[in-house]
């Protein structure tokens, strides 16, 4: 285990708390004054306002020469070494720590828990952490309630869009159950209309009618099959009548004039 792995299952143990890794006490000009803790967390509560201050051991020459842990109490109410399983012991912590051993499996367990001390948490510290280390969002952002309510309007948003999408798509159907329907009976309809021309073709084609022919050859064609059809003298009657009425209606007309 090594000191990032030790930061990262503490940010899993604050997961609901202000977590700050490597979070120094003031501004970094102030040397003799400011120090870095391995890790600063504090409770988003009014009623417990709990802050704890972590150092981060992964060897025991490291702690045992360690000499600026003390300094960190002033801005925490719980302080805690930090190592992996079998490196430090309780009976190791001084009287004002406590200690939390990591794992294999990345898991936080408490060892010793650290006394609870009523400390007034220097105003640099805070400043520190609104300014360089904090993300403003808007009032319960990030409560349970807050995103709860989120997945409650997205389930909504799903919902609306399922019933959108049956709506529309049964609309789709029907329209287009209408337009295959219409499509049909005029295809019906071009059917029975085609089939009275190929009767018409029919009898054309048995009697020697040409669909090709102008008027005029088909009033000929009439009038030969109408000539042939008749007897001659029938024939030879009807040109002489025709020729009479020609004459008797030339002679109405001069007497008129």
């Amino acid at each position: 285990m090594n000191e990032q792995d030790a930061i990262n299952a503490l940010r899993t143990r604050h997961s609901e708390d202000v977590f700050v890794p490597k979070c120094k006490t003031g501004p970094s000009g102030h040397r003799g004054q400011m120090v870095q803790m391995d890790a600063w967390a504090m409770a988003k509560s009014w009623t417990t306002p709990t802050t704890w201050a972590y150092e981060v051991k992964v060897s025991r020459s490291d702690f045992a020469s360690d000499t600026k842990w003390h300094k960190y109490l002033p801005y925490c109410n719980q302080f805690y070494f930090v190592c992996p399983a079998g490196l430090l012991d309780k009976a190791d912590m001084p009287a004002e720590a406590g200690l939390i051993v990591i794992t294999s499996g990345g898991k936080c367990y408490t060892k010793k828990k650290a006394s609870h001390r009523q400390v007034a948490i220097p105003e640099d510290l805070f400043r520190y952490v609104l300014m360089w280390r904090s993300h403003i969002r808007k009032e319960g952002d990030n409560s349970r309630e807050q995103r709860t309510e989120k997945w409650r309007e997205w389930l909504a948003e799903q919902k609306d869009a399922r019933d959108l999408g049956r709506k529309v798509s049964g609309h789709i159907a029907r329209r287009y159950e209408r337009d295959v329907t219409e499509v049909r009976l005029k295809q019906h309809a071009l059917e029975k209309d085609l089939a009275a021309l190929e009767d018409v073709k029919k009898f054309c084609d048995e009697n020697g009618i040409s669909l090709h022919w102008s008027r005029q050859h088909h009033l000929r064609n009439v009038k030969d099959a109408i000539e042939k059809a008749l007897p001659p003298r029938l024939m030879n009657a009807i040109k002489t009548t025709h020729a009479a009425l020609g004459d008797l209606v030339g002679q109405v007309s001069s007497k008129e004039d």
